[in-house]
């Protein structure tokens, strides 16, 4: 992490020394999470995905340092904690009906280079880049089963080697947003699809040729307001 730490900083110190313009802001996303998870066996697909998965609400806040090259080209680094990351699932088995939410917090590094389009007095924006997941504290797990017209709850506390999952993940984001002139500032209004390339599941106790891949999706729209300096 330590190294991953300081690639950040000489990145954004570097990146900053051709900036002609910089700004600031808070942020705040709401959206949903989805698990997609299968199993590999020899690199090949074993069954369908696990379709019981089903969209969890989660949000964000955080701060934005926007850098801009030219009048089109910009790079903003963000820095954003994940409330109520996570999945939940649905499925019945043996006449018994299962609900399932998996919750932890992640403090994310979205890294997205921008391209600004001027529309009236505002501007419009498409956004690409890597996010840096690090997931911190304990996991946990709540869940009903209910058989019969009687419901039993349950709740725990997991470590993240408990449920066999890594603390950091590395993702994509893609989105859009518009940019308007309000007050001393822009106002923000965007949304964004976001998928991990990395597989979030340790498979370092698992059998011989076998593999569990684990990848969240996000859909966030988001709002956010920026002062230049």
């Amino acid at each position: 992490m330590k190294k991953i730490i300081l690639t950040l900083v000489c990145l954004l110190v570097a990146a900053s020394m051709f900036a002609v313009d910089f700004s600031v802001g808070l942020k705040g996303d709401l959206g949903w999470n989805k698990l997609i998870e299968k199993t590999m066996y020899d690199g090949e697909e074993q069954g369908d995905v696990d379709e019981d998965y089903k969209l969890r609400f989660a949000g964000k806040v955080g701060a934005v340092f926007g850098m801009q090259f030219t009048e089109v080209f910009a790079f903003e680094p963000e820095l954003m904690i994940h409330f109520g990351n996570g999945f939940a699932k649905h499925w019945e088995e043996a006449g018994v009906t299962y609900d399932v939410k998996i919750g932890f917090t992640t403090i994310e590094l979205p890294l997205m280079f921008k391209a600004k389009l001027g529309m009236g007095s505002g501007y419009l924006a498409f956004a690409a880049g890597p996010t840096l997941n690090f997931a911190v504290g304990d996991i946990t797990a709540d869940g009903t089963a209910e058989y019969g017209g009687t419901t039993q709850e349950s709740s725990e506390t997991m470590s993240f080697e408990d449920m066999n999952m890594k603390t950091f993940s590395l993702g994509i984001a893609l989105g859009a947003e518009y940019g308007l002139p309000v007050g001393p500032g822009n106002l923000v209004l965007g949304a964004r699809w976001e998928m991990d390339l990395t597989n979030s599941t340790d498979n370092s106790d698992a059998p011989e040729g076998w593999e569990g891949i684990t990848k969240r999706m996000a859909i966030m729209p988001s709002i956010a307001y920026m002062f230049n300096l």
